[in-house]
């Protein structure tokens, strides 16, 4: 009795037609009765298209088995099952020829690769095959280019913030909404993953946790502004629901393009005290300097270096002790704060943001104005939101005394952008230099002074 070897195969844009692997299963097997050979082992390549230069294992499984000698006949539903490609036809034609191999398919009949005759055909065949994928391959990019004309939606998958019929998908949708804005006020993508990832949000493609660049392909998807694309350009408006305004993406692709922009983000910090805390010799604001995964403030003279988590620790504890305390404490700033007044001025910024967006998707200001003045803006909504953020950081307890863990939750929630920008408003930080032979770290050659004088005149009374 003779081995073969079963092939089928199955491309994504086919599931559903009669041709099922199932049913190709069976009538290979059902062949394979016919002609009384055995089969040792079956293929599949499942969503995998034989026209597109696309690696098929099962189709190599093949080639490795007729190769090797271990079979006698490849079985097959249709010749256009096991090649579409000349390219994979000629290799077939040579391994099968070398073994005397047969190709045996249910529709097609028997093919002798061992004669002239039988490769004739065989190369006829796969001419044919491959004519009839390129000529549905025409078919469906005519049909996509008429769909893209009326601006209908198209997605082979399911695109964040929409479901598969397009319609919005409620919380992603406000995802998209929320992050866009934020991005725009000067929050990073790198930050917007975080949050993505602390939500539970997961990407629609392979269910894997958010990155910032798949967070930042996400947001600048024209789709999100009921953009059509098709082959790469916007072609028109789509018929679906939008989840941000034309102003709004043509705004971030302008901030996210912008070869000034770091990939973090020009305005996240992920340490509080770089560029706030200073050197207490040249008076330099410090930066941070990671070595072998230690993170420490650095004088960019070199003259001081602090351990960035325990100096943070330290500065947490002394302003975080002064917002603890009763109501003649240095609360001061925060009875002198409107917070209403800010998150007017806030929603101000925000038009103005949408104004220079919308001015750039109309023409009427370029690709460097729009980055200038949205720069500009996005650096004052950074000052605005660290205020809003202090005020509200007690919860409105302003007149009363608020418990310690309460205000250690709340400032732990801030980013360290907004946490160094209210440090820098209330206090100055400065790293005296330590004396040769100190170990660990003392708070001692850490020298804080309150901006405020009642700040100075509490602390010297406790």
């Amino acid at each position: 009795m003779i081995d073969a070897v079963l092939y089928a195969r199955l491309s994504m844009a086919e599931e559903g037609e009669c041709a099922s692997i199932a049913r190709q299963i069976a009538d290979g097997r059902d062949l394979a009765e016919q002609l009384g050979c055995r089969i040792i082992e079956v293929c599949i390549d499942q969503g995998v298209s034989a026209y597109k230069a696309r690696r098929r294992p099962g189709f190599d499984r093949v080639l490795e088995l007729v190769r090797g000698g271990v079979v006698g006949i490849v079985l097959g539903w249709h010749f256009d099952r096991l090649c579409r490609s000349m390219v994979e036809l000629e290799k077939l034609i040579e391994a099968a020829e070398q073994k005397s191999v047969m190709i045996h398919t249910v529709n097609a009949g028997p093919l002798d690769l061992s004669t002239s005759a039988g490769r004739m055909v065989a190369r006829i065949l796969g001419s044919v095959a491959r004519q009839e994928s390129e000529h549905h391959a025409e078919r469906r990019r005519r049909a996509n280019d008429d769909r893209a004309t009326r601006g209908e939606w198209v997605s082979s998958r399911r695109p964040f913030g929409y479901l598969h019929d397009g319609t919005l998908n409620p919380l992603e949708a406000l995802a998209i909404r929320e992050s866009t804005r934020d991005v725009l006020e000067g929050k990073s993508v790198r930050q917007v993953a975080r949050e993505w990832n602390s939500r539970g949000l997961i990407t629609t493609f392979a269910g894997r946790q958010w990155q910032p660049t798949s967070v930042r392909r996400v947001l600048l998807n024209p789709r999100n502004a009921a953009l059509r694309v098709h082959r790469g350009e916007i072609v028109g408006i789509g018929n679906w629901q939008p989840i941000i305004t034309r102003g709004e993406h043509e705004a971030l692709v302008a901030l996210l393009a912008d070869p000034a922009r770091r990939p973090i983000g020009p305005f996240e910090k992920k340490y509080q005290g770089s560029g706030v805390y200073q050197c207490g010799i040249c008076e330099s604001v410090v930066k941070i300097h990671i070595t072998n995964r230690r993170q420490s403030y650095v004088c960019p003279s070199y003259h001081v270096r602090r351990h960035q988590a325990k100096l943070d620790d330290y500065v947490d504890s002394r302003i975080l002790h002064f917002l603890s305390r009763d109501a003649d404490s240095p609360k001061y700033y925060l009875r002198s704060i409107d917070v209403s007044r800010l998150e007017v001025d806030q929603e101000l910024l925000r038009s103005r943001l949408d104004e220079a967006a919308a001015m750039f998707a109309d023409g009427k200001i370029d690709r460097h104005q729009l980055s200038h003045a949205t720069s500009k803006i996005r650096s004052k909504l950074v000052q605005l939101n660290a205020q809003v953020q202090l005020a509200k950081l007690t919860g409105g307890a302003v007149n009363g005394s608020v418990s310690l863990l309460h205000l250690e939750e709340a400032w732990r929630r801030v980013p360290a952008e907004a946490r160094g920008t209210i440090i820098r408003q209330t206090m100055k930080v400065s790293i005296k230099n330590a004396p040769k032979g100190q170990r660990g770290f003392n708070p001692e050659f850490v020298e804080i002074a309150w901006r405020d004088e009642s700040c100075k005149m509490k602390e010297a009374s406790e």
